[in-house]
């Protein structure tokens, strides 16, 4: 009743694109608010275009994300290379389990679920940095459903992520940074976003800091994105995605 064909429709609109820090400051920019934007004592720059209410008692609890323990599947790789493909199941999540993931040139990460589209599920434990650079992406199959942990950096450009499901089936967690003598991470970690063709899935990296780029009209986020610093230039929308309620931190 909220989408058409599943996707976002300006026809269809509501007003729940909230936008909420834990701190003092949200400068909105020029960018037209769907929704309420909340701060914890704080204040808001640029409201002009905010649709809904203005808050200043806000404040949420973030979830430690940690990554799971796994037994990898028998004979998967330890690192991930150009042109890998894993391999998703129907019955259970396949684990993978890499000390890094780097992705170039025209090379694909292919996550292969069932011929049929049927939901198949897999989780990738990344021990250290994703990178996709050139014309490289990370495709999921119809059907699938991957969860990604990254310990390292994430540096994402060239054609992406690729997810042709709902937002639900892709979900990116950035773990917990080692913490300091005074319990805040030592340091953050670096989460850049930048594929053509915009993002579509769930971002819950709360130790990092997180930029979206694009640079085209098709430059859209859909889905919801939590970090310690969050920046978005050159997107041309961010459609929340009610399903998310469903599943996940």
């Amino acid at each position: 009743a909220k989408s058409t064909n599943g996707r976002f429709d300006v026809a269809k609109r509501q007003e729940n694109g909230h936008v909420a820090t834990n701190g003092q400051m949200i400068n909105a920019g020029s960018a037209h608010v769907y929704g309420d934007v909340m701060t914890n004592g704080g204040s808001v720059m640029n409201t002009n275009n905010v649709t809904g209410e203005i808050k200043n008692d806000f404040y949420q609890e973030l979830f430690t994300v940690t990554a799971p323990r796994v037994t990898p599947e028998i004979g998967s790789r330890s690192a991930i290379r150009n042109g890998t493909e894993l391999v998703a199941r129907s019955d259970r999540p396949a684990n993978y389990l890499v000390s890094g993931v780097s992705i170039s040139g025209q090379s694909t990460l292919r996550v292969r679920g069932n011929a049929d589209g049927s939901r198949t599920y897999a989780q990738l434990i990344v021990n250290g940095n994703l990178s996709v650079s050139g014309q490289g992406a990370i495709q999921l199959d119809p059907g699938v459903f991957l969860r990604i942990f990254v310990k390292g950096d994430v540096d994402v450009a060239g054609n992406g992520f690729v997810n042709p499901n709902s937002v639900l089936a892709l979900q990116l967690y950035g773990c917990d940074r080692p913490k300091g003598p005074n319990g805040e991470p030592a340091s953050l970690g670096n989460m850049k976003i930048a594929g053509n063709g915009g993002f579509s899935g769930a971002i819950y990296a709360p130790n990092y800091l997180i930029e979206i780029k694009g640079g085209g009209n098709s430059d859209t986020v859909f889905g919801a994105v939590a970090g310690h610093l969050v920046s978005m230039t050159g997107v041309q929308g961010v459609h929340y995605d009610e399903g998310l309620a469903d599943g996940g931190l």
